[in-house]
């Protein structure tokens, strides 16, 4: 049987993202001074960050804006173990990831009838509850003042503290292997069917699979991508407090999505690095950042479906099978039956 190929990259489209990322990132790797480092590990944090989104919403079509509180989880996990109990960077980042993965699945069990603009909005109330007790926790979290984030890493012997150039380079290092493994779950039997409910849930219970699973299954790995942003965050911003994590960076996120493509990893990673570019450029100023913001959303309302791809040549651009909805839900259908669901989370 055929196999039907849903999103391939063609080494023409890979070119100009990889040349772009090296010109941005590589001379600043060797420059002088601490601001071209902290840049250089915000932008791994946010690839990240919006890497799993990415999954979540391109994927399965699971909207939602618990980014950021993922992040804020696993950040404030580390750095209140590490301060409080002593306990090795290794344990605490596991630990914070679990946490992460803890507050996916509870969400997602309450969430778990809630779709599209719903979904949204359920998880927007679960924002505006975790960043409420992120503030009324003073003991441990530091309230609205915030507290002192772990200084960098120790992991058996090998150091590196926050905004050096030791730090930039595994921070680049994990967000390269995070794009990697999202391309490799985009390709495999999970990606199809997360694909395959953000097309058609009928179409996903017909192959023997459970959709609420595997809506779970998406939230979970978003909570995981964002876990590890937040582990890795926390050096990066030296001190942890609500803004960090608050709303208008979730919707730094989603705008980085959006604008890259919704499911495309790779263009999601090149508009990351576009977008904390010009915001962290912007942000020095305090009339043009908002209204640069403002601009973007108003033209990403305007340009409903567009992403960066399609104002490139025809040969630079991730190819696709199947462009309608009716054909890519029968390219997915097949690439499921063909595969089988023997390993698949039923």
């Amino acid at each position: 049987m055929r196999r039907h190929r849903i999103i391939g990259w063609s080494r023409g489209a890979l070119a100009p993202v990889l040349l772009l990322a090296v010109a941005l990132l590589v001379p600043n790797l060797f420059a002088e001074g601490s601001y071209s480092q902290y840049m250089i590990e915000l932008i791994g944090v946010y690839i990240l960050a919006s890497t799993g989104l990415s999954l979540s919403m391109g994927l399965a079509k699971q909207f939602h804006v618990l980014q950021t509180l993922f992040m804020a989880i696993s950040a404030y996990t580390v750095a209140v173990l590490a301060d409080r109990y002593d306990v090795p960077f290794s344990l605490g980042a596991l630990a914070g990831l679990a946490g992460a993965l803890l507050l996916a699945l509870l969400s997602a069990l309450v969430t778990l009838r809630a779709q599209t603009h719903y979904l949204l909005l359920a998880t927007f109330g679960i924002v505006i509850v975790g960043i409420t007790l992120i503030d009324g926790l003073d003991s441990i979290t530091g309230g609205v003042n915030g507290r002192p984030a772990i200084a960098g890493i120790d992991i058996g012997g090998f150091q590196a503290s926050g905004v050096s150039r030791e730090y930039s380079l595994i921070v680049l290092v994990i967000a390269a292997l995070g794009l990697l493994g999202a391309r490799r779950i985009e390709q495999s039997m999970v990606g199809n069917a997360l694909r395959g409910i953000g097309l058609d849930e009928g179409m996903v219970a017909a192959q023997g699979l459970s959709p609420g699973r595997y809506r779970i299954v998406a939230l979970l790995i978003s909570a995981l991508y964002g876990g590890i942003a937040g582990v890795l965050a926390g050096p990066v911003l030296g001190y942890l407090s609500p803004p960090s994590f608050d709303m208008p960076v979730t919707l730094l996120l989603i705008i980085m999505v959006v604008i890259g493509g919704l499911d495309r990893v790779y263009w999601v990673a090149l508009a990351t690095v576009a977008v904390t570019l010009v915001q962290q450029s912007a942000a020095s100023s305090v009339s043009a950042w908002p209204l640069a913001y403002g601009l973007a959303v108003m033209v990403l309302i305007m340009l409903p479906g567009r992403d960066v791809s399609r104002w490139l040549p025809e040969r630079w651009r991730p190819r696709r099978v199947a462009l309608d909805g009716s054909s890519e839900v029968h390219a997915v259908s097949s690439e499921l039956a063909e595969k089988g669901s023997v390993d698949a989370p039923r």
